[in-house]
């Protein structure tokens, strides 16, 4: 058996235990985040510079305004975009990612991506998307 000054003890098992649920509970409130439709592909839009509603209703055509407004609202409520009113005559609004958040949202896009290559090609949405899309641009 283990020699008592290596042996587990119930108190460090549930420590283990704590650890690991602390984890999970830390990247389901990451993932509850990014699940929203179009979330990632905002991020992603975002990542370089600030942008307009509009310029994300042309970079994303098969989204609806609501969809990206609702991203958009739902990112800023959890403070990883930024909403600047630029207003003056006319109405010009640009979202943008929190400056606290910048480090980490690109650390985590680039993983996201990278860790994609490791998966098994499969069709996905995106797929789709870019499917549709090269067909729209074929028509006359």
């Amino acid at each position: 058996m283990f020699p008592m000054r290596n042996r587990p003890t119930k108190s460090r098992t549930r420590d283990v235990y704590r650890v690991d649920f602390e984890c999970a509970e830390r990247t389901a409130r990451v993932l509850a985040l990014l699940k929203g439709a179009w979330t990632l592909h905002v991020l992603c839009a975002t990542k370089g510079r600030p942008v307009r509603l509009s310029e994300l209703k042309r970079m994303m055509p098969f989204a609806s305004k609501k969809a990206l407004t609702a991203s958009l609202r739902s990112l800023e409520a959890m403070q990883v975009i930024v909403r600047r009113d630029l207003s003056s005559v006319s109405l010009h609004v640009e979202y943008e990612i929190a400056e606290s958040m910048r480090d980490a949202i690109d650390a985590l896009l680039d993983f996201l991506s990278g860790w994609a290559s490791f998966l098994p090609h499969v069709e996905s949405p995106g797929t789709t998307i870019n499917k549709a899309q090269s067909f729209k641009s074929r028509s006359p």
